[in-house]
């Protein structure tokens, strides 16, 4: 797996719980445009703060979500957000209708985009920055094991 780590000068938690959000990351190919309906073109969870995930835009998830990080309210974060490096589809990849990411491989020399956005069923939103990952970076992260 590729780490990924992303900061922000906003905690994204605080950032969330103030205007009832959740809070996903979009992960593409730079030479597209992102497609935020679909299930992705990448296997790429996150994000997570100290291998957790992010919680849902209330009080009370936050303060579950600072317990167990050890994080405090209002601090500065950082987001991992893991890239699995080589998909190959397996027979049952559509079984039961679940999308899954096609066949690829980060080592064939596109960038790679990322950014963390968040959003509610009432309109309100947020969209981070897009952080562009170069080939040449993920060769050089993958040389490194």
């Amino acid at each position: 797996m590729l780490r990924v780590r992303l900061v922000s000068d906003r905690n994204l938690v605080e950032h969330a719980v103030a205007h009832n959000l959740n809070v996903w990351k979009e992960v593409w190919s730079c030479s597209t445009e992102p497609d935020r309906y679909a299930a992705g073109e990448f296997i790429a969870p996150g994000p997570y703060v100290d291998e957790q995930d992010l919680p849902y835009g209330s009080r009370r998830n936050a303060d579950e979500f600072y317990a167990a990080t050890g994080k405090r309210p209002g601090g500065r974060l950082s987001y991992d957000i893991y890239l699995v490096p080589r998909w190959i589809e397996t027979k049952n990849a559509h079984e039961a209708g679940k999308e899954q990411a096609p066949p690829y491989d980060v080592t064939d020399g596109r960038d790679i985009c990322l950014r963390i956005r968040g959003g509610n069923m009432l309109g309100g939103r947020f969209v981070g920055n897009t952080v562009r990952v170069t080939s040449a970076e993920i060769q050089a992260a993958m040389s490194e094991g």
